[in-house]
């Protein structure tokens, strides 16, 4: 129980706060309805920032330059190789939703390939989504078998799409241009076919995922001996490990 001192103290803290917020209520232009009176809408000051969805572009730019970061990616638009950035800086920096959204905007680009791996690594498991059973977990979620269903269709349709662009070209008579794209639609079809590995598994957790997920990260590392300069694979190879290590 408190004491006759303690509860003064505390009434006359309160006091001081609601004298305080009416003073803040006051500057920001609202007047307190009389009693019995209905408050409308029109009683509360207008926000300085109303609040408003924000476009795609407009989205994207609140996430600044990321810093110099980028990851190539086999697409012609500006707007589709930002909005793969964005969805891999904010996967990487576990924020999986958000990284979703990004990869869903740049799938605008019909002909690019990688936003469906992206799609893929963002649904699948990471250090806080588990693979595993279900009644295993209660303070991570779980990669479910939904997500296995999701991330195994977009990769189908990123590597339909790889293989539609690469037919459309010949290894002969290619612009400096072309061969850089040539390259990177290796890349990007060399991501998708190592993370099949894991949504082709038909499993969420146990040895088939386990097998596919290994497969994965090796066929990353690979990837990276052969390109040294992609250091993604190689990080992206490594978190595919950690992966089966849950915390």
């Amino acid at each position: 129980m408190l004491a006759t001192s303690q509860k003064c103290a505390v009434g006359c803290m309160l006091l001081l706060m609601a004298l305080w917020m009416t003073i803040k209520l006051d500057h920001a232009g609202y007047r307190f309805p009389n009693v019995g009176q209905r408050t409308t809408s029109s009683s509360f000051p207008t926000p300085a920032f109303p609040c408003k969805p924000l476009s795609q572009k407009e989205r994207l730019d609140a996430f600044g330059d990321l810093q110099g970061y980028t990851h190539m990616i086999y697409t012609s638009s500006p707007e589709t190789q930002k909005a793969f950035d964005t969805g891999m800086m904010l996967a990487y920096g576990f924020n999986q939703p958000e990284a979703l959204r990004s990869f869903h905007q740049a799938m605008e680009d019909p002909t690019a390939p990688a936003p469906y791996w992206g799609k893929a690594y963002a649904l699948g498991p990471f250090l806080n989504k588990i693979a595993g059973p279900a009644e295993g977990s209660k303070a991570y979620p779980v990669f479910s078998l939904q997500e296995l269903e999701n991330g195994k269709k977009a990769v189908e349709q990123g590597l339909r799409i790889a293989d539609e662009q690469m037919a459309k070209q010949t290894s002969t008579s290619m612009s400096d241009t072309h061969k850089t794209l040539r390259k990177l639609l290796e890349r990007d079809k060399a991501y998708l076919q190592g993370i099949s590995h894991v949504f082709f598994s038909g499993a969420t957790h146990g040895p088939a995922f386990i097998a596919g997920t290994k497969a994965y990260a090796q066929a990353l590392e690979e990837w990276a001996e052969a390109h040294p300069e992609d250091t993604d694979a190689l990080a992206l190879s490594a978190e595919a490990l950690a992966n089966l290590q849950p915390w």
